[in-house]
């Protein structure tokens, strides 16, 4: 089982949106991750953002979106629906190191603990704000 955290943000680096989720029988952390990534496409489609900046501590995965040729890897389906979804709309994906993406793993480790998947706008769980201020002096 896999938890998902994804946050949206907006230019000033102010949270606007988050999504918490649990996939169940997802136990390779690529997986997670690569799902995490097209949950993060998925909602900034959702709420309206097209111009979209993804940030993620999965440099692997990272790298193999960003590529152009064929993976072939366990996780290739996922590359590849993530690499479609983002071509949708302008959206590049940037490594950031862990620390920097506290927010988004404080979130996966909840959503391990739910029975169905949240999602909040303009707003997030009262548990992550000090991440989010974390998170914002090491992007800083």
């Amino acid at each position: 089982m896999g938890g998902i955290g994804v946050v949206i943000r907006n230019g000033d680096e102010t949270v606007i949106g988050a999504y918490v989720g649990r996939r169940l029988g997802l136990v390779c952390p690529f997986i997670v991750e690569a799902s995490a990534a097209i949950c993060s496409i998925l909602l900034a489609q959702q709420m309206g953002f097209y111009n979209v900046e993804n940030e993620g501590d999965a440099l692997g995965v990272i790298k193999k979106i960003q590529e152009k040729e064929a993976d072939m890897s366990p996780i290739g389906v996922l590359i590849e629906e993530a690499r479609v979804r983002k071509s949708l709309q302008f959206c590049k994906f940037t490594h950031i190191g862990r620390l920097g993406n506290m927010v988004a793993h404080m979130l996966a480790k909840h959503g391990l603990e739910l029975e169905e998947d949240r999602f909040w706008m303009e707003d997030c769980p009262d548990f992550v704000k000090d991440f989010i201020l974390n998170d914002f002096s090491v992007l800083s």
